[in-house]
C-alpha cells in the first residue's frame, strides 16, 4: 500500500508522521512567527494555511513587496494564488 512503509517484522507503519513531525521542525527553527508547532491538538489544515500565509505575507513585506491581492481565484474558480505581491514592476 501506498500510505504505508515496511518495517522490520512484517508489519507496515504509515509514512505521513515523520514527514509532519519534519515540517513543524522545519517551520519551528526557519520560520519566525511560526505559532502551534507544539500544540497538543493539531490545527487543521485551514489554520495551518492561514498560518503559513501570514508568515509567506511578512517575508514578501520585509524585502519591500506590495501586497496587491490575497486568495485571488481565477475565472470559473480553477485555481487560486495565495499571494500576489508587486516590486520594482515585478509582479
Amino acid at each position: 500500500m501506498a500510505s504505508e512503509k515496511r518495517v522490520s517484522g512484517g508489519q507496515s507503519e504509515p509514512w505521513w508522521p515523520a514527514l509532519v513531525t519534519s515540517v513543524r521542525r522545519f517551520f519551528r527553527e526557519r520560520m519566525p512567527g511560526w505559532e502551534g508547532a507544539d500544540e497538543a491538538d493539531p490545527p487543521s489544515t485551514r489554520e495551518i494555511g492561514q498560518r503559513g500565509e501570514k508568515v509567506a505575507r511578512r517575508y514578501l513585506e520585509k524585502p519591500g513587496y506590495q501586497i496587491v491581492e490575497t486568495n485571488w481565484w481565477s475565472a470559473g474558480k480553477r485555481g487560486e494564488i495565495d499571494i500576489v505581491a508587486w516590486r520594482d514592476n515585478t509582479l
